[in-house]
């Protein structure tokens, strides 16, 4: 093999490591900005108390299923736009789980299963990512990070 055909196998060969290294890095990027963007969503919902009276004089503070939907989709869309065009993102599972005791939650995608005990909010979310050489399902799920306590407890 002369030098000519030698350097040209080389450059295919960089550009397409290069091209491979890219759509890895890329992907990994995307799942960090997805990941941030169900951990504001999540707690923005778990912040979205039940004003029922009677359970707040009782000290039982729980999380409202509606509003914290609506907060939920809301924050995720907004912190999702920058990655929209290139991003196909599907929530699997999201809701109030409103308990005071030791519940197990499952993962509707993979069965993990995951002990709550205080009101939270869950979400299960997938995205695919369609890169130059890979196409890439990446699952991520998301207990909260708040956790509704009353103090008397």
């Amino acid at each position: 093999m002369d030098t000519s055909l030698k350097t040209i196998m080389w450059v295919i060969i960089f550009i397409v490591f290069s091209a491979l290294v890219y759509d890895v890095k890329k992907a990994s990027m995307y799942k960090e900005e997805v990941k941030n963007a169900l951990d504001i969503a999540t707690k923005a919902a778990t912040l979205q108390v039940d004003k029922d009276p009677n359970k707040i004089a009782q000290g039982i503070f729980e999380i409202d299923p509606v509003a914290s939907k609506t907060a939920f989709e809301t924050y995720l869309s907004e912190n999702l736009s920058s990655a929209k065009s290139d991003l196909f993102v599907y929530v699997i599972d999201y809701r109030a789980v409103n308990t005071h005791t030791l519940t197990n939650y499952t993962n509707p995608v993979t069965g993990a299963t995951k002990a709550i005990d205080h009101p939270t909010f869950v979400a299960v979310m997938k995205f695919n990512y369609k890169g130059i050489f890979t196409n890439q399902q990446i699952e991520i799920d998301n207990l909260s990070g708040t956790r509704l306590v009353s103090i008397g407890n």
